[in-house]
């Protein structure tokens, strides 16, 4: 009787033994695929294969960039109502500050986007730096 005991508990901890190395495995192939990024040589090919765009926008994409046009034009306007009751003159001195902040992302943009011309835009900048996860976030 206890050899079937020990029979037992020595197919049990090959088991777990076998379960605890597929995590491992697995854990390992989250954490390449986590870090994955394609170099920049390749990136460049298939930006240069692609020809151009398709230029098709459908009646729903375009209420779309209608609607969030609209929508979003709303902060600007309760942001200047929200200056005027309960703001000093200081409202100028940030809206330059956040000019300047704007100017040098905007360069920073601008030289992404020619070191980098696809139709990807801040995905494709961040897939190149930090590989594919991190870009969708």
């Amino acid at each position: 009787m206890s050899a079937d005991t020990s029979a037992a508990n020595n197919s049990s901890i090959q088991s777990e033994h076998h379960t605890s190395e597929r995590v491992l495995s697995y854990i390992q192939i989250f954490i390449r695929r986590l870090i994955a990024r394609k170099p920049m040589g390749i990136l460049q090919a298939e930006i240069d294969t692609r020809n151009e765009l398709r230029r098709d926008l459908g009646r729903i994409q375009l209420l779309a960039i209608g609607l969030g046009a609209i929508i979003g034009a709303g902060i600007f306007v309760l942001s200047g109502q929200a200056a005027a009751k309960y703001s000093g003159p200081s409202v100028i001195i940030s809206f330059v500050i956040t000019g300047v902040i704007v100017f040098l992302s905007s360069l920073s943009f601008s030289e992404l986007g020619a070191m980098m011309p696809s139709s990807g835009s801040v995905y494709t900048y961040t897939y190149a730096a930090l590989g594919g996860r991190q870009s969708k976030v």
